[in-house]
């Protein structure tokens, strides 16, 4: 019996140590999976914070405050577009038209069918364009109207993209691809799609080539359409510029009543001294 009983022990002694060593295991693997698993919910919460913060930013329009939260969110959230959307309205905002360019081809190639983020992309990479030596600014011509026309193409009614043509084709030289006739065009496009919108662009295709008097013919019946801040703006604009005095100060009277914004009455007062 003895013999039998330290047989038994020994043949339990073994089971007991293997029942210690997979509880050690387990707690060793506890203990790892607690540590990674509450890394990874601290990482989350800076990430969510970064967010939170540079969404608040960017409502007050604190945009370089805004830059560097929405960069890290954007970061560790790379499939949010909404982020990285206010993130490119941010640098944007500040003018820091490269890393807007940049910002905004990355949604362009995400969402490539999004007409707004064709012509936020094409515009932020012309006003790129217009800021560096002007030989470099060259070879981005072609993508700047492709990606214009893009966001036409995908959204017909849109009237942004036709007046960044309008003044792409004003401004540049026509032995890179500028052209009035062109530029009247989208102008003529933009007169079906918004009356006032297509007053404002011919106006501003005249007042480019110094076509005073009918310049301010297109800018009178803009004013007489949308009587806007803008309308009344470039008209005074115009006026000032053949020396229209008088007529001027009437404009300005009228904007101010219509308005009630206080730069024209600011204006008005200058010109009165």
């Amino acid at each position: 019996m003895m013999e039998l009983q330290i047989q038994k022990s020994q043949i339990q002694l073994p089971k007991k140590r293997q029942e210690n060593n997979l509880s050690k295991f387990q707690f060793d693997v506890m203990k790892t999976f607690s540590k990674y698993f509450f890394l990874l919910i601290s990482l989350y919460s800076f990430a969510q914070d970064d967010c939170v913060k540079g969404e608040a930013a960017f409502k007050e329009e604190n945009y370089k405050l805004a830059q560097n939260y929405l960069k890290n969110c954007f970061d560790k959230n790379p499939n949010n577009s909404e982020v990285n959307f206010k993130l490119a309205r941010s640098y944007a905002k500040t003018e820091n038209w490269k890393a807007a360019a940049e910002t905004y081809k990355i949604l362009v190639e995400a969402n490539p069918n999004n007409a707004d983020y064709n012509f936020y992309y094409g515009g932020s990479l012309g006003l790129y364009a217009k800021s560096i030596n002007p030989v470099k600014s060259v070879t981005y011509i072609s993508d700047i109207k492709y990606y214009l026309k893009k966001a036409i193409e995908l959204n017909s009614k849109h009237i942004d993209a036709r007046w960044a043509l309008v003044q792409i084709y004003m401004e540049l030289p026509f032995i890179v691809g500028g052209s009035k006739s062109t530029a009247e065009d989208y102008a003529a496009q933009l007169l079906k799609l918004s009356p006032v919108d297509g007053r404002l662009a011919l106006g501003y295709i005249y007042f480019y080539e110094e076509d005073w008097k009918a310049a301010e013919q297109e800018y009178k019946r803009a004013v007489a359409i949308g009587k806007s801040e803008t309308c009344y703006q470039k008209l005074i604009e115009v006026q000032l510029k053949q020396n229209k005095l008088q007529e001027a100060k009437k404009t300005l009277q009228e904007a101010y009543k219509v308005t009630q914004v206080d730069a024209f009455k600011i204006q008005l007062e200058k010109l009165n001294l």
